[in-house]
């Protein structure tokens, strides 16, 4: 596996991390896969490979109890130990 195929699946799994943190009711999210549903991501990065752009969708339920899909993006940086944090999560159109 490539270095960025490697960097691309940790940005995936991140990115659900990420938005579950911002949902009403995470505990009701469900993703696409990061391993089998990879085309239904959408995947950008700096040249360098440190800022990464992920985006997919979420079906989760809302303050009323309805399943809504949302689409987000997640905006992250790799810092110097390897590990991702979260720039910006935005949630909706």
């Amino acid at each position: 596996m490539s270095r960025e195929d490697s960097l691309r699946a940790r940005a995936c799994a991140f990115s659900i991390a990420a938005v579950r943190t911002q949902l009403v009711a995470p505990k009701t999210a469900e993703f696409p896969s990061c391993n089998w549903n990879r085309d239904e991501f959408g995947f950008r990065h700096a040249e360098n490979m440190r800022t990464w752009w992920v985006s997919a969708h979420v079906d989760a339920s809302n303050r009323m109890g309805v399943m809504l899909r949302q689409r987000y993006i997640v905006k992250m940086r790799l810092d110097d130990s390897g590990a991702f944090e979260a720039v910006d999560v935005t949630l909706g159109d």
